[in-house]
């Protein structure tokens, strides 16, 4: 039932000698005080263990629904750029048609 612990050797490392101070271990009261201590801090280490599950979730769900989002600005990003395209061909167009009247009356004026 008890354990002696005893570190003979004169070059023993400094781990070694903090075990040279505890020379009987009841391994009954080790293990009691083991489970006391697991009864304890478990419950709490479950709860945060389902608080930390449920966040991760919660965080892969925002990452979906941002990457989402970030999708569709682009797309309207893509689609306000489509329009000053359009724009700019029009202007491009008018002036071209513009250009092209006047120098059709020029000729006509020569």
């Amino acid at each position: 039932m008890f354990r002696y612990l005893w570190n003979s050797r004169s070059d023993a490392s400094p781990d070694e000698g903090v075990v040279e101070d505890l020379p009987l271990i009841d391994e009954k009261a080790v293990e009691q005080l083991t489970e006391g201590l697991i009864s304890h801090y478990l419950p709490d280490l479950q709860r945060s263990k389902s608080a930390l599950q449920e966040l991760t979730q919660n965080q892969v769900v925002l990452l979906e629904t941002l990457e989402q989002e970030i999708s569709k600005f682009k797309e309207c990003n893509s689609i306000v750029d489509i329009n000053a395209l359009k724009r700019a061909l029009k202007l491009q167009q008018k002036r071209q048609k513009e250009e092209l009247e006047r120098e059709q009356q020029l000729e006509k004026g020569y």
